[in-house]
């Protein structure tokens, strides 16, 4: 891409550091390497905190009032920073101000989708239990999918992180296959000094039922010569707490920030996440990047993760026997991490990441 082609983005995201999340983390890693490439980024937040003159927070809690302040915000952008491209990081908050203002001053829009918010929002309240392949068939939170459906039919390019994503895109919203493009995941890793492995395990995740948590710690209990290690915090806490009852070797860690997660991931045997669904799991990245091994659960993105690492430092369960084994076979065997990391940093590699979104942007 020549300077004549560097891009002016205007960057929307629900959430932005210091605040905790995919949206977050995305913005904080892919804005320096846009801008290092001669691209100009804008950023509107819903959320977080003011870092620079490029970055406008809307704090508003209301979401007619936040959606109403979001579009003002966009027309004025528009006009004073003139951006060639519009890009939103969520299918929902963040997304729908900004179809009207594109359409009406001819500013191309994208849409980053790598997770169904109406999904999500059914499970947290309980309102259903089936995974998001079922959710494609029974449609649940009709309303939201609605205004779903008009921010994926109403942006001109779709993105998301595995073909299993892709496929339910274009299945739940009938868009042409041709409008989504696949753009897998990527991590960047700072120098971890720390990496002298331990007898130990590791999941970082929120702490939610469809993380699958508590068959975690049950196996585990079949292991009592290893650690298990539990990152990050969530409504089900305390009922994972009561679980492991006074088993002193798994430990409730908290929320920890990303450096501390990743020495502690570098010093474990594996990661291991038995989530019910998934996107395509950053922190599996990262910890691939580490040259940690990862045990996951037997679900489509994850599958994905182990074909296109051939089977390198992944391993899949189908059930709690099968984690069991994957567990004691992983903490007693001796890894080539090496291998592994540079693996995964070639078929994860920021650069490819960089190179399709520019295109798309383009």
């Amino acid at each position: 891409m020549t300077k004549k082609d560097n891009l002016k983005v205007l960057l929307i995201t629900p959430i932005y550091p210091p605040e905790i999340g995919g949206p977050a983390t995305y913005t904080k890693e892919i804005v320096p390497l846009l801008e290092k490439r001669g691209h100009h980024v804008r950023i509107i937040a819903l959320n977080g905190k003011k870092a620079d003159n490029n970055v406008i927070i809307i704090h508003e809690k209301n979401f007619i009032l936040r959606i109403a302040k979001l579009f003002v915000e966009i027309i004025r952008q528009i006009k004073s920073f003139k951006p060639n491209v519009i890009l939103s990081l969520d299918p929902l908050s963040s997304s729908l101000p900004a179809i009207v203002p594109a359409k009406i001053f001819g500013v191309k829009i994208v849409l980053r989708f790598v997770g169904d918010i109406a999904w999500e929002k059914a499970r947290r309240e309980k309102k259903i239990e089936y995974n998001l392949t079922e959710f494609l068939h029974r449609k649940t939170n009709k309303h939201i999918l609605l205004l779903q459906s008009i921010v994926v039919r109403g942006y001109d390019r779709v993105y998301t992180c595995s073909k299993f994503m892709k496929e339910y895109l274009t299945k739940m919203y009938h868009i042409p296959n041709n409008k989504v493009k696949v753009i897998y995941n990527f991590s960047i890793i700072p120098p971890i000094k720390n990496r002298s492995r331990r007898k130990q395990i590791i999941t970082v995740c929120r702490l939610i039922p469809l993380k699958r948590v508590d068959r975690i710690i049950a196996v585990k209990k079949g292991i009592p010569d290893i650690n298990y290690l539990i990152v990050g915090s969530g409504p089900e806490e305390e009922n994972l707490k009561a679980l492991s009852g006074k088993d002193k070797r798994i430990v409730f860690l908290g929320r920890k920030n990303q450096s501390e997660v990743l020495e502690l991931i570098a010093r474990s045997k594996a990661l291991v996440l038995y989530s019910q669904h998934e996107g395509l799991p950053k922190v599996v990245l990262e910890s691939l990047y580490l040259g940690t091994p990862v045990i996951l659960s037997n679900i489509p993105p994850h599958k994905e993760i182990y074909d296109r690492m051939k089977g390198i430092g992944v391993y899949l369960c189908r059930n709690e026997q099968e984690l069991l084994e994957k567990i004691k076979l992983v903490t007693r065997k001796k890894e080539d991490y090496k291998k592994i990391s540079e693996k995964a940093k070639e078929v994860f590699s920021w650069k490819k990441h960089l190179e399709d979104l520019e295109k798309l942007l383009s």
